[in-house]
């Protein structure tokens, strides 16, 4: 629930602005399904204990987030990863990885050289700025998990732990 009507209309647009031969009939088709998905936020009820609750409260529809199994979210979810991932690529800040991925709320990325628990933080800290720049928000929150690592630095970075077992921990 953290993703925002708010961010999954940032990524439309810039995903839309990528396409050259987008016409009026495509827009007013898109700018349609955005309605029906901010309708459908801005409508959604939950039950707890035999008691309806309008999902979200009176936030403005654009802070509500995703519902967990609301029609689409999924996908919406994945659409603003993938544009955070692409801003993170234009910012250069995969320059020095083998892999990255993500899929729904893990990603897994495969670095270059030696990274010990400060770098990864640093450069967490780069990818933290980059999406709360794109997305206009500080909502979302990035974690990491270094595996392997043999350097500790000894200092102390709440985003950052060290998983070093013997084996891959996933």
């Amino acid at each position: 629930p953290s993703i925002t009507l708010g961010m999954v209309k940032i990524a439309v647009e810039y995903y839309c602005s990528k396409i050259d031969e987008l016409n009026d009939e495509d827009k007013s088709i898109i700018d349609t399904c955005i309605e029906m998905i901010e309708f459908s936020m801005s409508n959604t009820l939950l039950m707890f204990r035999g008691k309806y609750y309008e999902y979200g409260g009176d936030l403005p529809v654009e802070e509500k987030g995703l519902t967990i199994g609301g029609y689409g979210s999924a996908f919406l979810a994945d659409l603003v990863a993938a544009y955070i991932m692409e801003k993170a690529e234009e910012a250069r800040l995969f320059s020095l990885t083998r892999f990255k991925g993500i899929y729904r709320d893990d990603g897994l990325m495969c670095l270059s050289g030696d990274w010990n628990k400060g770098d990864v933080a640093g450069w967490l800290a780069d990818f933290q700025n980059v999406a709360d720049d794109a997305l206009k928000s500080e909502r979302l929150q990035f974690t990491a998990e270094v595996w392997g690592s043999n350097e500790l630095d000894g200092s102390k970075h709440e985003a950052v732990s060290v998983d070093d077992k013997d084996y891959f921990p996933f």
